[in-house]
This record gives structure tokens, C-alpha cells and sequence, in this order.
């Protein structure tokens, strides 16, 4: 027989802060402790999703139990940021076509996107563009980028994605939105790990996309967009 109430989302969390305590202190998680804490989150949501589809459960039961399984998905993927920031970064270079990733990426992000009813422009790209990388870890830190852009790009906006002549010759992507822009003040820390301006960012995000650019050989910055809002970008990246 189910319980009359479910843990909430403030029982999994106490249970994992302390856990993010220690890795903060360390400077990231190691691998065993990570994967120590994903496994059993995915035993609670596994056995909370089976039971919530049980004719046992309740509406307001399955309500709890909807709110157990976010909460463990939502973990999960900061837990997964932390294993993405302390991976050895070792690029395999190879040609890369930045608009076949975009398509991917704009597949993937199509919920988040269509949450806040945004489009993502990078019409301005030339079709069979290819830069010199490391596909998945670019992929990796233009999705970051775009994600970042999502979330503060307000609703029925923009993202558009272009590229531009770089540093030393190279090239530049750009992600751009108009959100509120960063604050003269936090614009240094931006890219620190554990550095977050939201309340539900992990402050691994930016941080993984420069760690990216630094095995590359690339820049990763900020700037104010003129008439409002930011641009993110790689530098340094040639063909």
C-alpha cells in the first residue's frame, strides 16, 4: 500500500546539499562519490514513477510523486554538470560543420525553447561552415551557451547565433540575446566555477564552455549587446 505522503523536493535536496558541500570544497566531484548519489536517485524515481502509475496512488499522491521525480531529474543534471567540469578535457580535432550542430541543438532545446515561446536564428551561418574541434565538446559548450541565452532571454525572443572574424585570424561565434545583460560587477566571476547570478544554476555551465575554449586554444567572454541584453562568444577558432 502506497504512504499517505511522498518525500518532497526539500526531503531529496537536505539529502544531497551536504553532498555539494564537499564538492564544492574539493573543487569537483569524484567520479565515485557522483556516481554513488546519481544511482540511488535513479532507484527513488524509478520505484516513485511506478508507484504514482499504480491504481493505489491518489491524485494527490501522484501530484507528490510528479514533484519526487523533478526534483530527481533536476539533480541528476547538475550532478552530470559536475562529472562534465571534472572530466579531463582532451580535444580530437576534426572538421566540424557548426550548422549540422545547431540543428541538433535546436532539436534538443526545442522544449526550453518553445517554453518561453523563443526561436533560435542562425540563418546568418554559412551553410557547410566548418571550423577545426572537437565536435562533442563543442557541441557541449554551445549548448551551454544557448541554455544560458534561454533562460534569460525574455519570452518571445530571439537567440540568434552568428559568426564573425576573430582573433589572429580566426573566427568567432557569437550567442546573442536581449535579456537584462550582466552586471558591470559580476562580469568578472562569469566565467568561475560555482559562480551563479541563478537560483537554480549549479555555476558549472560557463565555466565548463571555458575550460572547452582553453583546451582548443580559444577565448570565451562577454559582452554588453548594444541596445540591450549579452553576447557570449568563442574566439580563436579557425578551420
Amino acid at each position: 500500500m502506497l504512504p499517505s505522503t511522498w518525500p518532497s523536493r526539500t526531503v531529496v535536496l537536505a539529502c544531497w546539499k551536504p553532498r555539494l558541500g564537499i564538492c564544492a570544497t574539493w573543487g569537483g566531484p569524484p567520479p565515485g562519490l557522483a556516481h554513488e548519489t546519481r544511482n540511488p536517485l535513479g532507484l527513488i524515481r524509478g520505484w516513485t514513477q511506478r508507484l504514482s502509475q499504480s491504481n493505489l496512488a491518489s491524485d494527490e499522491q501522484k501530484r507528490q510523486a510528479k514533484a519526487v521525480i523533478e526534483e530527481c531529474d533536476r539533480v541528476t543534471s547538475r550532478i552530470n554538470q559536475f562529472l562534465a567540469f571534472a572530466r579531463p578535457c582532451k580535444p580530437k580535432l576534426d572538421s566540424v560543420d557548426i550548422s549540422k550542430v545547431l540543428d541538433e541543438l535546436a532539436v534538443l532545446l526545442e522544449p526550453d525553447l518553445g517554453a518561453k515561446s523563443l526561436s533560435l536564428d542562425f540563418d546568418a551561418l554559412p551553410q557547410g561552415e566548418t571550423v577545426r574541434a572537437d565536435r562533442e565538446l563543442l557541441r557541449q559548450a554551445l549548448f551551454n551557451l544557448v541554455q544560458n541565452a534561454v533562460h534569460f532571454a525574455p519570452d518571445g525572443g530571439v537567440i540568434e547565433i552568428a559568426m564573425c572574424s576573430g582573433q589572429d585570424g580566426g573566427k568567432r561565434i557569437e550567442v546573442a540575446d536581449r535579456g537584462p545583460g550582466v552586471d558591470a560587477e559580476a562580469v568578472e566571476l562569469l566565467f568561475t566555477p560555482y559562480f551563479t547570478t541563478r537560483s537554480d544554476g549549479t555555476g558549472l555551465g560557463l565555466a565548463i564552455v571555458r575550460r572547452i575554449a582553453s583546451a582548443h586554444g580559444w577565448q570565451a567572454g562577454y559582452t554588453p549587446r548594444p541596445g540591450g541584453g549579452a553576447i557570449f562568444w568563442l574566439d580563436g577558432i579557425h578551420d
